[in-house]
């Protein structure tokens, strides 16, 4: 039997011959949710998500270019994209594997064995095949066949792989293929970092550096660029294989049963829906039928109502939305009732973001009555048709991130989650979120856009797309960065400004939740303070008592439930210090700890977080500095910034804290 599996990536033939060869059930309920290119695609030729197997959406989603990067939730994918074949959109994902003469080619260099001779015995057949062992992942990248845009590497992310980054495919039939996208980086003397992906499940994949068992085969590995943003010029997304569409179209001469109308319900991004489905005459002029009698029986409804409800004032032209009144943040689980539609008047030609004429929605909250009818954000208000969800990025407790576009450009839009977006109390909560954000100008602060919705559950905020990701992430990216200006330092230095923007306002600005997680990174070290979920205005002689954030990240007076200023984020900005020179979360060995006994280490004991000891003492005694347990013995946030200004002036050795007197650093 020859393996026609070694040098190519055609997944489809082999689910196809594995299909073929299995006695095949009928279609059932998939966990995996259709993803909109797969529902458009299957409604072409009249089918549904439910109308295939398992071995049939697998083949599917591959030809795609759709791949599983996390073990745990089988609903995340990643987009694939092949090398532009001239005119033509570009490859199929059956040529993204990258040769065995390709691999040796770009290792040539480096003078060291670069494979595993290995054994596969698949059906009685002895059969040889190669992994990578020593490789260097930046002089693979030029022969790479495939791209992928760069995921978060977390729990909820993308995984590190421990196995072979580029292998030859040794199991031909004899598994199933599980592709997921795996990540490979490497920092020692020089940084790279590679998303392969592996065809065998990652809870049972052979580790790098050895050899699969000769009677359990191990699958081809398919190294592929990483980029941030859009993809570059040169790759396209994959081109459906002709193997995939005669599948597709032999399923539908089994159906027993023609097909009408073949719209699957899609649980992705929020899209204008569409048809491709053609209809008999006989069902057209039911349908025009029945449109008629509910278009009449609607109209008659809307008549009555009017005539009866006393609860809509026809001259202010609003309409209730909410059954009670309520205290502004308290909530007391009023839930809208349902999604009303806003009428938008003026929106300019095209769906452009001109300064629109809206009529405002009335509600049962007098926070979100204001929100509307305030001239400032009315006119930060872009029109809802025009923001274009692409794909999740992250999610909250109470929020999520989708990678967007608006009038053409990369956004990141923020949105309330499904559960979190009927109950009034949430929305006006991120409406106040949204209110701050509008207020902000800074360079160290994400910039924020505008804000849209069609109805108050849908309603989503508009920032600038940050490539690089979070800080926590970043940092696990780029293993090279030292305590430099341009580097660790430069970081260091704009989150000091963004908190003296933040705390030097009229109305002080705590951020109350200063983490890596929540500062994105642009190209060059810049920093950008990001997430003011729950951070709150205080006046001058104001101090806050809600004990929020995250508990590493929490000063002492704050978890005693105390009052608390915005000196509370200057205790956080040195545990952000340790996470720059440690690369991991405070306190990394207490992680299982109760909360409780942390919160007396810390509040009693006075627990610290813990540098490295390759760390300067300059930035330890700093950090010691923001960790005072008296919030008046803490540097201010503008303090901070002088100091790190002056990292490379050996004669600035004394720090003022708070107008008292100098103190040596």
């Amino acid at each position: 039997m020859i393996n026609q599996w070694l040098s190519n990536s055609d997944l489809v033939l082999k689910y196809k011959r594995i299909w073929d060869g299995s006695a095949r059930s009928a279609p059932t309920v998939s966990s995996v949710q259709p993803h909109p290119t797969i529902t458009q695609r299957l409604a072409i030729k009249g089918l549904a998500w439910a109308d295939l197997d398992y071995l049939t959406q697998q083949a599917l989603l591959w030809d795609s270019g759709l791949v599983r990067y996390n073990s745990i939730d089988a609903n995340k994918f990643t987009q694939v994209y092949t090398m532009c074949d001239g005119d033509k959109p570009g490859n199929t994902m059956a040529q993204i594997a990258m040769p065995l003469a390709d691999f040796l080619k770009s290792q040539n260099s480096t003078g060291e064995p670069n494979t595993l001779n290995c054994t596969a015995n698949v059906d009685g057949t002895t059969m040889k095949y190669f992994r990578q062992q020593n490789a260097d992942g930046g002089l693979m990248q030029p022969y790479t066949h495939c791209a992928i845009a760069n995921i978060t590497l977390s729990d909820t992310g993308i995984a590190d792989s421990h196995s072979s980054m580029w292998a030859q495919d040794g199991a031909a039939t004899s598994s199933t293929p599980l592709p997921q996208v795996q990540r490979h980086a490497w920092n020692d003397g020089k940084f790279w970092l590679i998303f392969a992906i592996h065809t065998v499940d990652v809870t049972s994949e052979t580790e790098w550096g050895k050899c699969p068992d000769i009677s359990m085969p191990a699958g081809g590995t398919y190294p592929c660029q990483v980029f941030d943003g859009t993809a570059p010029k040169g790759w396209c997304l994959p081109v459906a294989s002709e193997q995939m569409n005669s599948w597709l179209d032999d399923i539908v001469r089994r159906k027993p049963t023609a097909i009408v109308t073949t719209t699957a319900p899609s649980t992705a991004a929020p899209s204008a829906p569409s048809s491709s489905s053609t209809l008999s005459t006989g069902a057209i002029v039911g349908i025009a039928v029945g449109a008629a009698v509910l278009l009449c029986s609607a109209v008659l409804c809307i008549w009555m109502r009017r005539r009866k409800s006393p609860s809509e004032d026809p001259q202010s032209g609003y309409i209730e939305f909410g059954a009670h009144r309520r205290s502004s943040h308290h909530n007391t689980g009023t839930t809208y009732p349902g999604t009303h539609s806003m009428n938008r008047l003026n929106t300019g030609t095209n769906g452009s973001s001109q300064q629109a004429s809206y009529q405002p929605i009335h509600t049962a909250s007098h926070t979100l009555n204001e929100f509307q009818r305030d001239p400032y954000l009315t006119s930060k208000r872009l029109p809802y048709a025009s923001v274009v969800y692409s794909r999740l990025l992250s999610k909250g407790a109470f929020g999520e991130v989708w990678l967007g576009s608006f009038e053409g450009g990369v956004v990141a839009i923020k949105r309330l989650l499904d559960t979190k977006r009927t109950t009034e109390a949430e929305i006006e909560n991120f409406a106040d979120e949204i209110r701050l954000m509008a207020s902000f100008s800074h360079p160290n602060i994400v910039t924020f856009i505008g804000f849209a919705w069609d109805s108050l559950q849908n309603l989503c905020a508009i920032t600038e797309f940050m490539p690089q990701g979070d800080l926590h992430t970043y940092l696990r990216s780029h293993l090279q960065l030292q305590w430099r200006r341009h580097e660790k330092i430069k970081i260091a230095l704009g989150i000091a400004h963004a908190l003296a923007y933040l705390h030097g306002r009229p109305s002080a600005v705590i951020h109350r939740d200063l983490k890596s997680k929540n500062v994105l990174m642009a190209a060059g070290c810049e920093a950008k303070l990001s997430d003011f979920g729950i951070s709150r205005e205080r006046t001058i002689d104001d101090t806050m008592t809600a004990g929020v954030g995250t508990i590493f990240w929490t000063a002492p007076e704050v978890l005693l439930g105390g009052r608390y200023s915005e000196q509370a984020d200057i205790y956080s900005f040195g545990c952000v210090l340790v996470e720059l020179d440690t690369r991991q979360s405070p306190y990394p060995d207490l992680q299982g700890v109760p909360q409780a006994t942390l919160v007396h280490r810390i509040t009693v004991d006075d627990l610290r977080p813990s540098f490295l000891s390759t760390c300067p003492q300059r930035i330890k005694s700093l950090a010691a500095l923001c960790f005072a347990s008296d919030p008046t013995g803490r540097p201010s946030a503008a303090q901070l910034a002088t100091i790190l200004e002056h990292w490379d002036d050996p004669n600035y050795n004394a720090l003022p804290i708070n107008g008292s007197p100098e103190v040596a650093f």
